[in-house]
Formats: C-alpha cells, sequence, structure tokens
C-alpha cells in the first residue's frame, strides 16, 4: 500500500473516494467517445466494489481493529474485524444473508450498488473466471479477509497484444485520474516509469493524448 486515505466525513463518502482508487488496479478496456467520454467495460470492478460494500455492511465497528483494504504486488486485500456471521460455505449453498449492519447494507442496496439475499458473494467470485485468478476467503474470532489475487502483469511487457493491453489500461486510468503522477501509473501498471513515459510519447505523438499545463499543476486530456 503506497498512502493511506484521509478521513472522511461518513461511510458513503469513504466508499466514494475508495472505489475511485480500486477502479485503478483491473481491467476497464476504454473505447473513446466524442467529447472524450468513454464506455468501460466495469466488470471486474463490480467484483471488488461488492467486497468494499460487503466490507461496510460487515465491520464490526465497535472493535479496536479498524477495516482496512491493502494493495500488494499480487493481489488486493479486504480485512474486516470480526468473524463472517455465517460460514461461506453456507453462504454458497444457500444464499444465507445476515449482514453485521442491516442499516448500512440496506443503503447500497437502496442505491442499487449491492446485491440482494447472499448473492454478492457471486459476484465476488466472478472475479476468478473474469481474471484466471482465485479470491479467497479467510477468517479467524478477530478478523476476516477477503483476497483478490491479481492477474499476473508478465505478459504486459512484451508483444503488441500485450503492449495494447497496457495502452487501453493507461488511456482509462488517464481518463478517470488525469492529474495522476507517472511514478503513480508505474506502480499500477506494474511497469518501468521509462515504459510509461515510451506509451505516453506514443498517445501524445498520434494526437490521441493531449498534456494540459505543466508537470506541476498540469493534468492528461484524452481526446480519441
Amino acid at each position: 500500500m503506497n498512502y493511506c486515505m484521509a478521513e472522511q466525513e461518513n461511510i458513503w463518502e469513504s466508499y466514494k473516494v475508495i472505489i475511485q482508487r480500486l477502479r485503478l488496479y483491473v481491467d476497464n478496456p476504454f473505447v473513446a467517445r466524442e467529447g472524450g467520454f468513454a464506455d468501460e467495460d466495469n466488470s471486474q470492478l463490480y467484483c471488488l466494489r461488492e467486497g468494499l460494500v460487503n466490507l461496510c455492511a460487515h465491520t464490526d465497528y465497535f472493535s479496536p481493529m479498524h477495516p482496512t483494504i491493502r494493495v500488494f504486488d499480487n493481489r488486493i486485500e479486504f480485512q474486516n474485524p470480526g468473524t463472517f456471521i455465517v460460514g461461506i460455505d453456507e453462504v454458497k449453498a444457500h444464499n444465507v444473508s445476515l449482514p453485521r449492519n442491516p442499516t448500512i447494507i440496506n443503503l447500497f442496496r437502496y442505491a442499487r450498488l449491492s446485491e440482494n439475499a447472499g448473492y454478492g458473494i457471486d459476484k465476488i467470485a466472478k472475479w476468478k473466471e473474469l481474471t484466471g485468478s482465485d479470491v479467497t476467503f479467510e477468517t479467524t474470532l478477530l478478523y476476516s479477509t477477503v483476497s483478490y489475487f491479481l492477474p499476473s502483469k508478465g505478459g504486459q511487457k512484451g508483444g503488441q497484444k500485450g503492449g495494447q493491453k497496457t495502452t487501453d489500461r493507461l488511456l482509462t486510468i488517464l481518463a478517470s485520474e488525469p492529474t495522476i503522477s507517472r511514478k503513480k501509473l508505474s506502480q499500477v501498471l506494474g511497469i518501468s516509469p521509462s515504459a510509461i513515459q515510451k506509451h505516453i510519447k506514443k498517445l501524445k505523438d498520434n494526437g490521441t493524448l493531449i498534456r494540459i499545463g505543466g508537470a506541476k499543476g498540469g493534468w492528461w486530456k484524452v481526446v480519441k
């Protein structure tokens, strides 16, 4: 994890900030349209979103331990104080829904950001189908952990297909967070700063990317 999020006023504001950061770590194929808008495939993000909603709804807020989301090189880890109220196998088999904080889960359901009656576990588990990487559930008496393992980034370092995938992710990130630094892009994409610079130069040369302003205080505009 590179840095901690500033404290927000409430759970809803925290959710909005966190989900914008999580989108940087998943594939969101970018198809630019007129005016710089784009259609994105958020399938992987939906899996993470369901994990985030569950973290908010199932946290033991009276525990001295805090809920945490940590991003490692090979996984994204959601850790909650408190054990799972219902075993994961029981949830999978019978679609049991028993949130620790029903009012919070109702908030997210009202906003259409959560599944009903235990089906959220299916959305989380779909991560493996979409990425080919595992998602695991662990629980102890003190805390519970859901880990989304990230696809290997090795295939992105060579070849036209891998390079195009990196370019697509780069455009998606710049469209959603235009002030992001090259250093942060390097960390998110798992490639060197010099490789980031090469991708950016190519996109600028073909007119796909424009820099507005200087190195400090400037931002990127995806134009097509």
